[in-house]
């Protein structure tokens, strides 16, 4: 695990921004009232689609990975967020969500700035969202934070990233140590090909190095839910009626 961990993490993993600057023409950033490296989006043409693009972020490398706080999104970047999505109803855009992120900000300062409040907001409006949510985890995704950004009506997974409650490292310390982090993955499910089984991911995607290619699979992928979902549906009691089944 923790090798996984390492290439997960690494900084030339495959990002949102990879895939913007590959698969989304025209693409405009939102502008929000506040802001978080952390959290990205904006709007453009996913081939002949129009859609929104909300993402998390960790950077590149490590000036980027301390102005994004690791991708750990503050209380500002979940209310951040939390506009975009209230700029892509008004549009009637699908949302299409991106992560990679080993948990909110465990900062006192992000506490004191009610961010489980902001987290619980976001997650409540994707839940609510009356058009089409598509989340994709790249890398890792823990902690309600990652939960809010994954409240859709498919979720889908790279074949080797993870998703879980709390990042594994988390988990041990909350378990004061009792399980080593390679025993945690076989006691909390949150591999991709685990987490298809139990019903919480729909879509497990190839993982490959080249990020085109990389890129245009999760493309292929995103551009066929938006097909099969272009009738006028009930987003909402989807997403509901999904989670009752697991």
């Amino acid at each position: 695990m923790n090798e996984l961990l390492n290439k997960l993490r690494n900084t030339n993993r495959f990002n949102a921004r990879d895939f913007i600057d590959n698969n989304v023409y025209d693409f405009i950033q939102f502008k929000t009232k506040e802001s978080h490296p952390s959290v990205i989006g904006g709007v453009g043409q996913l081939k002949d689609f129009p859609i929104a693009i909300i993402a998390n972020f960790r950077g590149t490398n490590i000036t980027e990975r301390i102005a994004t706080n690791f991708g750990m999104a503050t209380s500002t970047g979940y209310r951040s967020a939390l506009e975009m999505l209230n700029q892509a109803k008004k549009q009637k855009l699908p949302v299409i969500t991106f992560i990679e992120m080993s948990g909110a900000d465990p900062s006192m300062q992000s506490e004191n700035d009610q961010q489980s409040q902001a987290i619980a907001n976001f997650l409540n409006a994707m839940g609510q969202y009356p058009y089409l949510n598509i989340a994709t985890i790249l890398s890792e995704g823990h902690s309600g934070g990652a939960l809010a950004f994954a409240n859709a009506n498919y979720l889908l997974m790279l074949e080797d990233a993870i998703f879980n409650v709390a990042s594994p490292e988390a988990a041990v310390s909350i378990l004061k140590n009792k399980y080593s982090v390679e025993q945690l993955t076989d006691i909390l499910p949150m591999r991709a090909n685990q987490l298809k089984q139990i019903g919480v991911a729909d879509f497990i995607i190839a993982q490959v190095d080249d990020k085109k290619a990389q890129s245009q699979l999760i493309s292929d992928r995103i551009i066929e839910i938006i097909k099969d979902n272009s009738f006028e549906q009930d987003f909402v009691s989807h997403r509901f009626d999904k989670l009752k089944k697991i």
